[in-house]
């Protein structure tokens, strides 16, 4: 790995640039089969964001890593043409194949995902919608 990696996870290094523009927050948001997201803060805004990184494998095959990166640029896409209070916006896609990960820079849902709204909270989903 290059040495200018910033290590918030130890299996998810993060380009230097992200350390310099965010302050990342060690607790996970979430961990799924293909990468982690983290709570980071804009350094000089002040403004929050959930930063999902999916690790891509030297030894995955170079076309696999291209249809997630696209899978993500196009959820970024229609994200941005939708505006609801429920739907979470996607601001950034990133491919950085020299540090095997791809970066997605999204909004931050201050009280969490609506399924652990239900599951934690024993709430049905209206009150949960109402909730968030």
């Amino acid at each position: 790995m290059p040495s200018e990696n910033f290590k918030c996870h130890e299996l998810y290094p993060i380009p230097q640039r992200f350390s310099k523009i965010y302050t990342f927050d060690k607790k996970e948001l979430g961990k799924g089969g293909f990468g982690i997201v983290f709570l980071v803060k804009n350094k000089e805004s002040n403004e929050k964001f959930a930063l999902k990184i999916i690790k891509t494998k030297k030894e995955v095959d170079e076309e696999k890593t291209k249809e997630i990166f696209e899978y993500q640029k196009k959820k970024n896409e229609i994200s941005t043409k939708l505006n609801h209070k429920n739907i979470i916006k996607f601001y950034e896609v990133s491919d950085l194949p020299e540090h095997n990960v791809i970066i997605v820079r999204m909004e931050f849902a201050e009280n969490g995902a609506l399924s652990d709204l239900i599951k934690e909270k024993n709430m049905g989903y209206q009150q949960a919608l109402d909730k968030i």
